[in-house]
């Protein structure tokens, strides 16, 4: 089972990501269940619901073969402590899904450390998506034991961020 999980941000959907992962579903053996929040779309070719409580979220983790998910630091923790592959598609302003770009710039630098792949692109998911799920473990996705690199890249990327009133 792939799960999408697109969080509990309720003036944003992520359209963007939910169309291609619907049309993606479309071709795989895999069942694929969508969190869809706000988004307008709605998925044909998997189950989906807008909105689910902590324990169920945390259940799709557990059970999950992939989880693809905007990016945000519940989807990388809970893949990292379930030992599940993760595939960021960061929300990004040029298309209204977001404010600014602090998922883009939080994305770079995590996949820098090694933590997640990333897609950018949707026209990308779909290769990333099959070359995971051929892939036979996923072990080269699985966080590393100890979190202090992950907090680290973490740490530095919210340094780099410009003060409240440097942004207005």
């Amino acid at each position: 089972m792939i799960y999408v999980t697109i969080g509990n941000e309720e003036s944003y959907g992520f359209k963007r990501l939910i169309e291609a992962m619907d049309l993606i579903a479309a071709e795989i053996e895999d069942e694929v269940i969508f969190q869809i929040g706000n988004t307008s779309y709605f998925p044909q070719n998997g189950r989906y619901f807008h909105y689910t409580t902590y324990i169920d979220s945390i259940k799709f983790f557990q059970e999950a073969r992939l989880i693809v998910s905007h990016c945000s630091t519940g989807a990388i923790i809970n893949s990292k402590k379930f030992g599940k592959p993760l595939l960021v598609v960061p929300r990004q302003k040029a298309y209204g899904e977001l404010f600014d770009e602090h998922q883009t710039e939080l994305a770079r630098a995590i996949e820098k450390e090694g933590f997640v792949r990333v897609v950018y692109n949707t026209e990308d998911l779909r290769d990333k998506v099959l070359q995971i799920l051929r892939e036979e473990t996923g072990r080269n996705l699985v966080f590393p034991q100890k979190p202090e690199g992950i907090i680290r890249a973490i740490q530095t990327f919210l340094v780099t961020l410009p003060k409240r009133e440097e942004m207005v």
